[in-house]
């Protein structure tokens, strides 16, 4: 096993990822290859894996000397599993986050669990090499019914998706989180319908609504945000400006036993709909907002950090007094403390009293160290407005 000598920083467990000026340009490789990192002075740190992602150019994923790859692979995915006992466990929600990355010691891939159906996606090239052990452990240890593999770093557009192993799902594949129903597409491109880490912002609306609720989704995608309020007997409003969104939206009411004739469904610009839903006297108790970071359209490029302000502003002029805003974000380069300071300042700016009712992350199924910052992505304020 090669060593290679750090500049300091020194990782840990806890702040695996390594930069790439932590480590002399001639020992990088993004061959895949273990080595053994050591400080300045020649003390062993423990092995990392080598292979450059957008986060890091290397990962410790342990901290002993004399760890092999099989004793490495073969703790990491029996102790994945290990970590998800309970969502196994839960009949009521049977999709969730399997592997995550580096929180799980398995740099640069992520395995989504979708009621038997591996939906495994792969960062680095490097990690292209263990693949075939990976999935002979997930084999093993748990009742696969099939795998679909996204290359991630092929493209920046779209994911190199095919069949690996196993029985092809079926188109929807349905499955259950907190009792609802969710039609899923494990093999169209990077998305499938559902965004797992949202689950426990999902679990709050449905636990909260009201028959009376009037719900706004904007940015709706699938309309998951919603269907808990629709569940629960409320109206909900789902807007994207996808065109496919409308079926989609559709598609997740009816597995759910809702008339989908029932609730409003547009495929609009939100940051049009806002003002439209002013003229037209629509008012809401509640309001999601969960904008892609970054999008275009024919005539606009959507930067989050940008435009987030005006969709707080213009949202609410269509809240109802004492209604809810829930804000999201999955932007990884804008810091919770940023975050929070742009809401702070729109709301000052729109002249509205405000307390924080709630506060979300990832979730349990999406374990990440302590100090990779860029891995703790999600960020999720729910608003009461004044």
């Amino acid at each position: 096993m090669r060593h290679i000598k750090l500049n300091q920083p020194y990782p840990n467990l806890e702040r695996p990822l390594l930069k790439r000026e932590q480590i002399a340009e001639k020992d990088s490789s993004d061959s895949g290859e273990l080595v053994l990192l050591q400080t300045a002075q020649g003390q062993d740190i423990g092995v990392a894996l080598m292979g450059a992602e957008q986060k890091s150019v290397a990962c410790l994923i342990s901290d002993r000397s004399d760890v092999t790859a099989d004793q490495w692979l073969t703790q990491s995915v029996k102790k994945a599993i290990e970590k998800r006992k309970t969502y196994f466990s839960d009949q009521e929600t049977t999709a969730f986050r399997l592997v995550n990355a580096e929180g799980d010691r398995l740099p640069g891939l992520t395995i989504d669990w979708y009621e038997g159906y591996l939906v495994v996606n792969i960062y680095t090239k490097s990690m292209q090499l263990y693949l075939d052990k990976i999935m002979e452990l997930m084999k093993d240890f748990l009742p696969v019914k099939g795998a679909v593999l996204k290359r991630r770093y092929h493209s920046i557009n779209e994911a190199d998706s095919k069949w690996i192993m196993g029985e092809v799902a079926p188109e929807p594949l349905v499955v259950k989180e907190n009792g609802l129903n969710y039609a899923c597409y494990l093999n169209e491109g990077w998305m499938t319908g559902i965004f797992l880490d949202q689950h426990e912002v999902r679990r709050y609306l449905l636990e909260t609504s009201r028959p009376s609720d009037r719900l706004l989704n904007l940015f709706s995608y699938t309309g998951a945000f919603s269907l808990g309020t629709a569940k629960k007997g409320g109206h909900t409003t789902s807007v994207d400006v996808a065109n496919r969104s409308r079926k989609l939206t559709e598609e997740q009411f009816q597995v759910n036993g809702i008339d989908p004739e029932s609730q409003s469904i547009y495929v609009f610009d939100a940051f049009k709909f806002l003002p439209y839903a002013k003229r037209k006297g629509m008012c809401f108790d509640r309001i999601v907002i969960d904008p892609p970071s970054f999008a275009r359209t024919k005539k606009r490029v959507f930067r989050i950090t940008k435009d987030y302000p005006e969709l707080i502003e213009e949202s609410l002029l269509v809240l109802n007094k004492g209604g809810e805003l829930i804000l999201s974000t999955n932007a990884a380069n804008w810091t919770a403390k940023a975050y929070d300071q742009m809401i702070a300042d729109s709301m000052k700016k729109a002249g509205r009293k405000y307390s924080y009712l709630k506060s979300f992350g990832l979730p349990n199924d999406f374990p990440t160290p302590k100090q990779s910052l860029l891995s703790h992505y999600l960020k999720v304020r729910v608003l009461k407005v004044d």
